[in-house]
């Protein structure tokens, strides 16, 4: 009686979530950023708060698809590694980029980011991102804080795919004969 083995694409497929920016990515976009002059910061790295004008970044990365997988022949097969699984996800990067500084230079040094992107389009498409759309640049200073803090922030949408791989085997059913207990 053929018994159906669990298949290892539900495995892969299961672990295959990234929620995090590859970082590649994160070097690509820290050497862009860096273009306006002022130290890059990323969002959450519990540090304490810089003095004066500066960047910082956060980002959040979501599926738009249900990952897929791939099978192809091992060129290096061993017994039960006869196969290389390949599963892929595309994903949403949103990158929001916010300047602390006057709101007149934080507005101008965000305009200046974009017309920058030319230059920097290869490597950021290299490392497997590169911003396909821009929010408008926003004013979000408070003032009705204890201190005044001027900022505009604005955010990079861009795609990019994960994958994660693994040697395996196909078997669609065994057959188990003899005393099983």
């Amino acid at each position: 009686m053929p018994v159906p083995i669990f298949n290892s694409f539900n495995i892969l497929r299961e672990t295959l979530s990234f929620s995090a920016m590859p970082l590649p990515v994160q070097n690509a976009i820290a050497l862009w950023v860096e273009s306006t002059g002022l130290p890059v910061f990323w969002a959450n790295q519990d540090a304490e708060r810089p003095q004066g004008a500066y960047v910082l970044l956060s980002s959040t990365v979501s599926p738009v698809s249900s990952p897929w997988v791939e099978g192809s022949a091992n060129p290096n097969p061993s017994p039960g590694q006869e196969m290389i699984h390949t599963a892929r996800l595309v994903e949403r990067l949103a990158l929001t980029i916010a300047v602390f500084n006057a709101q007149a230079v934080a507005e101008s040094m965000l305009s200046d980011l974009v017309n920058a992107l030319p230059q920097y389009a290869d490597a950021l498409r290299a490392s497997g991102w590169a911003p396909a759309t821009f929010s408008d640049v926003q004013n979000i200073s408070i003032a009705g804080a204890a201190f005044f803090e001027p900022r505009c922030q604005m955010t990079a949408y861009g795609y990019t795919s994960s994958s994660a791989t693994e040697a395996g085997t196909i078997v669609d059913s065994a057959v188990i004969s003899g005393n099983v207990i």
